[in-house]
Formats: structure tokens, C-alpha cells, sequence
């Protein structure tokens, strides 16, 4: 009886070409594309949801309850999902902890745009009007 045998499903397996390139080099090896351009009211969400969870935390649950009282908190939509997103990348990253995922993605995306300079317009003009 003749076998029926399938043409292969999917490409062989291909050796990684060897490059002077690495993730590392980037500056953004555990920083995924939702958590590369944070502007300073994201990272000072995210810092809150973090500090009102207990740096310690571990379970998505109690990141969620925390971010669920920021947001009110804040009079911020609680149907928002563009926080909840980047929470959800968050908890994919390897660490201990919500404190420790949070402080490498801080770390990282400080070392990008050290910069995150909240100017106090009004301050400034009458700065600059003493002078």
C-alpha cells in the first residue's frame, strides 16, 4: 500500500547569521515597542500603578487592582486601555518582580531620553523678566 507523505509544512531550521550586531547594542534589549517612547505623564502612571502595588509585587491582579485606583484617582477613563496595554507588556518581561520589570524598562528608556524636563511656564517668563 503506498503512504501518503506530506511535502514539508515548514522551512528547515536556518543557522542564526552571525552578526557584530547585538540586542544589546540597541539600548532596548528588554524594552518592547510599547514601552520604548514613554512620555513623563506614562512614566508617571506607570510609577504610580508600581507604588501603589508594592514594588514587591508579583501577580497581575494586584497590578491591576492598583492601576484600577490610579485611574480613578485621577478622574481617567476606566475604560482606558492604552495603560492597561503597557501593563500587559510589562508582566511579559522576565524579573522578580513589578518593581524589578519596571525599574529595567525606567532604567532603559531614561538612558534613550535622559531628558524628561517638566517646565513651569509661568515660573520661567517671570525668571526671565527679573533678569
Amino acid at each position: 500500500m503506498h503512504r501518503f507523505q506530506p511535502t514539508r509544512a515548514s522551512p528547515p531550521i536556518k543557522e542564526p547569521a552571525s552578526s557584530n550586531y547585538s540586542a544589546s547594542d540597541s539600548g532596548h534589549e528588554f524594552v518592547a515597542p510599547e514601552l520604548q517612547h514613554l512620555t513623563p505623564d506614562d512614566i508617571d502612571i506607570l510609577d504610580a500603578v508600581i507604588q501603589r502595588a508594592g514594588s514587591a509585587a508579583t501577580t497581575f491582579f494586584t497590578i491591576f487592582k492598583a492601576y484600577s485606583d490610579v485611574l480613578q484617582e485621577r478622574g481617567l477613563d476606566p475604560q482606558e486601555v492604552v495603560y492597561y496595554g503597557k501593563l500587559l507588556k510589562l508582566g511579559t518581561l522576565k524579573g522578580r518582580n513589578w518593581g524589578e520589570k519596571w525599574g529595567m524598562v525606567k532604567a532603559q528608556v531614561e538612558q534613550v531620553s535622559p531628558c524628561h524636563v517638566n517646565f513651569n511656564l509661568p515660573q520661567l517668563f517671570s525668571l526671565a523678566a527679573s533678569q
